[in-house]
């Protein structure tokens, strides 16, 4: 367990700075902790206006008694409970002054490299520079005036506005002075890359890892600078890069032009199946978790259009380019390229279905007015082996429906599930009726058992066993009417949604209707809490378990002849692809689970565009936004295409494997091979790895079984 609190540091606010952690042992017994909360500031930055929370890594734990001191104030004994109060008050001015003198003298330590800034900026780049330097400069100079005041507040209100004031423009001056030096930093490094010769340079990396978030003030390895894109896929795949880009000065106009690729035999690759957008930062309610944990610029959003959103980094907010709902572009609209902040473009390729197997070479051209052309080396490889279809139930829970859309509403509707069956989301949660049954059969929306929300009221019947011969006529004409809509539309079953995450006595009383269910033909599907292990894992016929299930469980319910999913950890809209790409990809094979299904495709709280409109809990979920003619991509949603993409390399590798053995071919190889897929699932190895070297293994080994030579 740790604290989280309040705090100023010299790098700025942060809301939710942590002291600790203390480490439990598990005795039982009481334990007395006590958290330091250096630099605290106690602004009311947290959910709900708290001030400072206590966080459980695992089960949360009982706490007797929480109790605060200041350092300073409990080993003086006052002669009145005024004059503590004014101590108190005194200690607040103090620590306030020492905000300002803090973030003054950061200020004053960066001017010299400020002015080494402006001195190599030609008068077009100064100007982007200019509202940084008038923020900071207007923000030093109310900041000197209200820490210059040598008052003793003895109004509590009075002191709160004074203290308000220090710590905006002390906020406001830290950020501008971080603002600064990254430029600083970044200049030096363009000149570092191109010996001052350089105006732009361009760096490559993959677009997915679990240690890169790319901000405007992100530097690359030099190792990257320079480096050409290598992308290996298979038929139908898509497969994703990053390029990013920085300047010494604004580069007006830019655009993007992928070439051709030229492949074996005189093959091509048309440069229309390289699709590039830019990966846009904005301000969102937190990062990597779907509870408010304070403002943060993140990676999201993947727009053709540059100008439908742009995040103000002075004042830390967005400026939204439309109204209402907006409409991207189809494809990469030229743009401006602010000096020295690092923009990133996500490149995505894909090999068309009758492509010839080899390596395609071409080239990635970005141009501006008045530069160099920067040209990108792309080289794809184009595997010669099919991808096996992915084994698991790729679902999500997802709760729009066509009911009586039509024209650019049903257009809208249909590219949902097109953008669905693209990121290999193949059996979402269905709540509609035939007609949206028609269109996921049409699309491949159908690959898995058909997963009803609604048409269904467990509650009449749970908590008993004795059911009426008319309770039981009715139970079995719904349960014959969805096994039918599934046999029709090609679904492998269906099951009935019981009570979301129920728990406890509730769960208890759903079981006897679970059992009846089962007796009918039919199955019942809901999200779980860990005490389902305890109450009903050989009786619900599909659970969706919240986290990481024991392989004891998946065990259990395996043997019951039912399969299991899992579900949040994360839930949807956390901005991380890394974690999709693995949660929902690859430990679902090292778990022996059955799928996936977490919560959701697209659900607001407020405006789907502002994150911050919410109850002060829970933020937006979203895997991709609402636009005007369709959805709109996210990095997340990316990530939940490549778990999917490594599903379906695992299930081709075992394939492969099954095949070589029954051929006995190269015996070395094939015990090999499986003693390595034992070892994975035997410890999850494949947590926090690099997922594209475990891709490349994997191709390795499969391309490995099909030649049968020995290694």
């Amino acid at each position: 367990m740790l604290l989280q609190y309040d705090a100023m540091t010299s790098r700025g606010r942060s809301s939710y700075h942590e002291s600790g952690p203390v480490h439990l042992t598990g005795s039982g017994s009481w334990k007395t902790v006590t958290f330091e909360m250096p630099e605290a500031w106690l602004g009311n930055g947290e959910n709900q206006g708290a001030d400072f929370r206590i966080r459980f890594y695992g089960p949360k734990l009982p706490v007797s008694r929480v109790s605060i001191s200041v350092n300073g104030l409990e080993d003086v004994v006052y002669p009145t409970p005024n004059a503590r109060r004014q101590a108190l008050r005194d200690l607040k001015m103090q620590r306030a002054t020492s905000v300002a003198q803090q973030a003054l003298g950061k200020w004053e330590a960066s001017t010299g490299g400020v002015e080494t800034l402006q001195a190599g900026l030609s008068d077009e780049s100064r100007a982007f520079v200019r509202p940084l330097l008038d923020a900071a400069r207007a923000s030093e100079s109310r900041l000197r005036e209200v820490s210059a005041l040598n008052e003793t507040f003895s109004d509590d209100g009075k002191l709160r506005s004074h203290i308000l004031a220090v710590r905006d423009n002390a906020e406001l001056l830290r950020n501008c002075t971080f603002l600064l030096e990254q430029k600083v930093a970044t200049q030096d490094f363009v000149r570092s890359c191109g010996k001052g010769k350089q105006s732009w340079i361009y760096f490559t990396q993959p677009a997915i890892d679990n240690v890169s978030v790319i901000l405007p003030w992100t530097l690359p390895d030099a190792s990257a600078v320079n480096a050409p894109i290598r992308i290996q896929l298979c038929r139908g795949e898509f497969e994703p890069y990053g390029i990013g880009l920085i300047s010494s000065g604004v580069v007006r106009h830019v655009e993007v032009r992928p070439t051709n690729l030229h492949g074996p035999g005189g093959a091509i690759l048309e440069g229309q199946h390289v699709d590039v957008r830019i990966m846009k930062r904005w301000y969102q309610a937190g990062h990597y978790q779907e509870v408010q944990t304070g403002r943060e610029l993140v990676p999201e959003l993947l727009l053709y259009d540059d100008s439908l959103v742009k995040a103000d980094l002075i004042h830390q907010k967005n400026d939204l380019g439309f109204e209402g709902t907006p409409k991207d572009a189809t494809t990469l609209q030229p743009y401006d390229l602010e000096p020295l902040y690092t923009k990133f473009l996500w490149v995505t390729v894909r090999a068309p279905d009758d492509a010839k197997p080899g390596v395609y070479r071409g080239s990635i051209r970005v141009v501006g007015s008045g530069v160099r052309d920067l040209v990108v080396p792309l080289q794809v490889e184009v595997l010669p082996f099919e991808l096996e279809e992915n084994p698991m139930i790729a679902s999500m829970y997802y709760g729009h429906s066509v009911g009586g859309a039509t024209g650019a509403d049903l257009e809208r509707y249909r590219r949902q599930l097109v953008n669905m069956r693209e990121h290999g989301l193949t059996c979402p949660a269905f709540q509609g009726d035939r007609r949206e049954l028609a269109l996921r059969k049409e699309l491949g929306l159908n690959k898995g058992p058909l997963l009803t929300h609604g048409g269904f009221n467990i509650g009449k019947y749970m908590g008993r066993d004795d059911y009426t011969d008319a309770e039981v006529a009715e139970v079995k004409a719904v349960v014959d009417h969805f096994n039918a809509l599934a046999e029709e539309f090609g679904y492998d079953g269906a099951y009935l949604y019981a009570i979301d995450e129920a728990s406890g006595e509730k769960l208890e009383a759903e079981v006897p209707v679970f059992r009846l269910l089962k007796k009918l033909g039919g199955g019942a599907w809901a999200a779980c809490l860990s005490d389902f292990e305890d109450i009903a894992a050989t009786d619900l016929q599909l659970p969706v378990y919240c986290g990481f299930p024991r392989k004891e469980l998946v065990d259990k319910v395996h043997a019951a002849g039912h399969k299991i999913m899992r579900y949040a950890s994360p839930q949807g809209g956390t901005e991380d692809p890394w974690q999709y790409r693995y949660f929902y990809g690859l430990v679902l094979w090292e778990l022996n689970m059955d799928g996936g299904c977490t919560w959701t495709y697209q659900h607001a709280i407020g405006n789907p565009w502002n994150d911050f409109d919410g109850d002060g809990t829970y933020r937006d979920f979203m895997m991709t936004y609402p636009g005007a003619d369709g959805p709109i991509d996210t990095v997340q949603w990316e990530g939940y295409r490549e778990g999917n993409d490594d599903l379906r390399y695992m299930a081709t590798l075992e394939k492969a494997l099954v095949d070589a053995a029954s051929q006995g071919k190269a015996s070395a190889v094939v015990e090999g091979v499986k003693q390595w897929l034992a070892d994975v699932r035997e410890v999850q190895a494949f947590h926090g790895e690099n997922l594209d070297a475990v891709r490349a293994r994997i191709v390795a080994n499969i391309l490995a079984l099909r030649r049968g030579f020995d290694d």
